[in-house]
């Protein structure tokens, strides 16, 4: 007779049933994770086991086991621990791939610092609201930079395809606000990259007449100094089938224009004369893609603040 009270027939309606036995202690901890959601609308599965109490724990601890592969008996369990733990890894995944892409942009860049703002609902269509960077001493196709904070909004990237094992790759422009600054070590260091190079060969051609620079000649750069009123270079110029000849460069730097930069005074000697054809200003392009709002001299540093695109 008290077996046959203890059946699953006399069980309050609801509870949890253990192959035929019923627990107080199974039921407490099987209406607990109904409450809380964790196996959705699906029955308590069968168990050999006849102790209901082990099987109780065994049912309610199934959420944290299943996701060390563990067999779940749900399906709209696994949906929903797949779900949970893409909202949880996929800001750590995107975390990695982008820095692993900066390292890629970058050629050096000591002490990187990620901050990615956006909702999970914006990772998972593509779009990433914004990212804060901060790092010291980075270089940059051959420009060395002492220090940059930067911020880039409105991201849009393969976020979906990184769960695939996909690089981290831009599919839109996207416009980046920020400050760089320009120590006199980093200046001499960049005179050599094919931009400011390019920049340099061109400014001495325009202003001091293309006889300076014929070709084939080449331009080297050998020391530099920023100063409150501007810049100063020093260099030498190797003319075809000739010698070197010392070569130096001074004038103010300020903006012209958003992206135009404007030397004035502007004074070029060459050989230790100075050349009559050198005017009193000259500009240089800073291209379509960037923007500068501040330029800020100081002794040793130049500080810029601005806007640049940058393109997939």
């Amino acid at each position: 007779m008290r077996r046959s009270l203890s059946r699953s027939r006399h069980r309050p309606r609801g509870r949890a049933k253990t192959d035929g036995l019923y627990c107080p202690q199974a039921d407490r901890r099987w209406r607990g994770a109904l409450a809380c959601g964790r196996f959705g609308h699906c029955d308590p599965p069968a168990s050999p086991n006849a102790d209901g109490c082990e099987l109780a724990r065994d049912r309610a601890g199934l959420f944290s086991r299943g996701l060390s592969g563990r067999k779940r008996h749900c399906p709209r369990s696994r949906t929903a621990v797949a779900a949970l733990a893409s909202r949880h890894s996929l800001g750590s995944l995107l975390e990695v791939a982008l820095r692993l892409w900066l390292r890629s942009q970058l050629e050096r860049a000591d002490g990187l610092q990620l901050a990615i703002d956006s909702r999970n609902a914006q990772l998972l269509r593509g779009c990433i609201e914004s990212v804060r960077l901060a790092c010291r001493h980075a270089s940059y196709t051959g420009l060395h930079l002492e220090a940059i904070e930067l911020t880039g909004r409105g991201i849009q990237a393969n976020v979906g395809q990184l769960w695939q094992g996909q690089a981290f790759r831009l599919l839109a422009p996207v416009p980046v606000s920020g400050q760089l600054c320009l120590s006199e070590r980093g200046l001499q260091a960049s005179l050599a990259s094919p931009l400011l190079h390019a920049a340099l060969r061109d400014l001495l051609a325009r202003t001091a007449g293309p006889e300076l620079v014929e070709p084939g000649s080449e331009l080297h750069w050998h020391d530099a100094r920023l100063q409150l009123n501007g810049l100063a270079l020093w260099g030498s110029l190797v003319p075809p089938a000739s010698t070197a000849v010392p070569l130096m460069l001074q004038g103010g730097l300020q903006l012209a224009a958003p992206n135009r930069l404007q030397l004035q005074p502007l004074q070029i000697t060459c050989a230790g004369r100075t050349l009559a054809a050198a005017s009193e200003s000259a500009q240089i392009a800073l291209g379509p893609d960037l923007q500068l709002d501040e330029l800020r001299l100081q002794a040793g540093a130049l500080w810029l603040r601005g806007q640049f695109t940058v393109r997939p």
